[in-house]
């Protein structure tokens, strides 16, 4: 969702590239096993993804909360859970903040705000659906295999 000042020229170009990245980066999070990363690549992906989600902001004055959603379920993704519930409520209260300064609505804030927050949670749950599905059918296999071989 963006608002109001619409980018034009090099502020929309720098907008797309910016939301590119960010979707090859949040790929790359929920693909990846990032249980077994260490913590300086967890922080460092987090680094980027702040950078790439409020850099349009700061350039274009716009605001996409598609992009904070990413950066949101990704902080719970890679973080233990208290330190990546603090960061998923700070990127929460980020956008409620920043989309009052650019939005005069208090509807479309709420959009924002609520976009954010599900899709967030979206991006944190899938891979977690994922990896479980994963898990069960190695378990089906090996109990399969067990019941062959007695």
């Amino acid at each position: 969702m963006a608002f109001p000042r619409t980018p034009r020229g090099l502020g929309l170009a720098g907008d797309i590239a910016a939301m590119l990245a960010l979707l090859a980066v949040t790929i790359w999070v929920t693909a990846a096993d990032t249980r077994r990363w260490p913590a300086s690549r967890r922080w460092l992906v987090l680094l980027a993804q702040m950078l790439l989600t409020y850099m349009p902001v700061g350039i274009s004055g716009s605001l996409f909360s598609g992009c904070a959603a990413c950066l949101a379920g990704s902080a719970l993704l890679l973080l233990p859970l208290w330190a990546g519930a603090a960061l998923f409520a700070a990127v929460i209260a980020s956008m409620l903040l920043t989309a009052q300064a650019l939005v005069a609505s208090a509807y479309e804030t709420a959009v924002c705000l609520l976009t954010t927050l599900v899709f967030g949670l979206v991006v944190f749950v899938l891979p977690r659906l994922a990896w479980f599905i994963g898990s069960a059918r190695e378990g089906w296999r090996d109990a399969a295999t067990f019941a062959v071989i007695n």
